[in-house]
């Protein structure tokens, strides 16, 4: 503790010296501190080390702070990376380079400056890794981060089209694709589309489900699909095996083990085999959350368990998912909440409900007369709520 403490004296008196000498000294990341001299708009940048020595030379528009050992500066709108002790690792003479990722950077040559001076129209992309070695030529239109091993990049001109590449630069789908979305849930799956089309790719650039539908949708480790022209849709597996064939009307995403299906204009649940397990005699059906799904009986609302064993009867006028244990129900004409018990715990005398997540709270703003209030999942009044807090409304409670 005590030599923590030395430490960090002995810092705080080499950054008030480098002030004296500097405009401005930034906060020190990895034992170097950015250093900025000169007046606006002409200011200069570079770096200091933790002695206060002038390790790398006030002379560049623009810098970063060092991340893994590296910071990207900008001279003369050219971009490159400096190493710790001044080495143009990736030379300042690029017309854009982004940040790493997974070791690589995507770097760009040509092409004309935007309306904002950063980025460039019309440049050729490529990738460079940290010794400043060129591992994919500039040959692509665009390019992106690197994410589990594969990136995006698109070439073709006018007519360009998406593809996959691997850290190697080997392309490991050919540029075909309109369109290509990373999939951030864990599957390592990318959305693909073309001609209006979708459909999934893995990894390895293998087409799990082929882009021939109308929509597609991964969840609970199951993908949708939809087909408009004929009106129906299926489910595909991970592997890319199709689990349930095109026969449903309409079908949601599967949640906890089961989805929503439709038949002859009646909802049903089906699980990841294609078992029916809640028979079709609802007009619709939600997905489950918190173990519960609301369905809907002769435009009345209720709540039914993984197991269609009924927690409150269709009765309400409409109804929302449960979440933190609540779930909001509208009874003549306004709104409440029940508990995971079906009990009405918060009365339905609210105009309008929604949940605000601001700062990583669960309040629940509800409205009555036009004025707003937070309420806790009892009822209980917490504060007036006022716009001008900076605090919003999410309403896919």
């Amino acid at each position: 503790m005590k030599k923590y403490l030395f430490f960090m004296c002995v810092l705080l008196s080499v950054q008030l010296s480098a002030q004296t000498k500097y405009a401005q000294v930034y906060f020190y990341k990895e034992d170097m501190a950015r250093v900025k001299n000169g007046e606006y708009p002409n200011y200069k940048y570079g770096f200091i080390d933790k002695n206060g020595n002038e390790v790398i030379v006030v002379k560049y528009d623009g810098a970063e702070d060092f991340n893994n050992g590296l910071a990207r500066v900008s001279l003369n709108h050219k971009y490159g990376y400096v190493d710790k002790q001044g080495n143009e690792v990736i030379p300042v003479i690029y017309t854009f380079v982004k940040r790493f990722s997974e070791g690589l950077v995507e770097v760009a040559i040509g092409g004309e400056r935007d309306e904002y001076g950063d980025m460039p129209i019309n440049a050729e992309w490529g990738y460079m890794n940290t010794k400043g070695e060129l591992i994919v030529p500039f040959k692509y239109d665009a390019t992106s981060a690197f994410e589990n091993g594969i990136a995006k990049v698109r070439g073709g001109g006018n007519d360009s089209k998406e593809g996959l590449i691997n850290t190697k630069g080997e392309e490991i789908t050919p540029l075909k694709y309109d369109r290509i979305d990373f999939s951030h849930d864990g599957t390592n799956l990318s959305k693909v589309s073309i001609k209006y089309k979708e459909g999934y790719i893995n990894n390895k650039g293998q087409e799990i489900v082929p882009p021939i539908f109308n929509y597609v949708s991964c969840s609970d480790s199951m993908i949708l699909v939809k087909n408009e022209d004929i009106h129906k849709s299926g489910f595909y597996n991970l592997e890319g095996k199709e689990v349930v064939p095109l026969i449903y009307d309409e079908a949601g995403s599967f949640s906890e083990g089961l989805a929503a299906v439709s038949k002859n204009q009646k909802y049903g649940f089906i699980n990841k085999i294609g078992d029916v397990v809640i028979d079709f005699k609802y007009d619709y059906a939600s997905e489950f959350t918190e173990g519960f799904a609301f369905v809907v009986k002769n435009k009345k609302y209720g709540f039914i368990n993984k197991k269609n064993e009924v927690l409150v009867q269709p009765q309400y006028e409409d109804a929302w998912y449960f979440g933190d244990g609540i779930a909001r129900v509208k009874q003549n004409g306004k709104w409440g909440f029940i508990d995971t018990t079906g009990k009405l715990v918060i009365p339905c005398i609210y105009d309008e409900v929604y949940r605000d997540y601001y700062n990583g709270g669960v309040d629940i703003i509800v409205i009555k007369d036009d004025k707003k209030i937070a309420i806790d999942k009892e009822g209980n009044k917490l504060y007036d709520y006022q716009e001008e807090d900076g605090r919003g409304g999410d309403d896919d409670y």
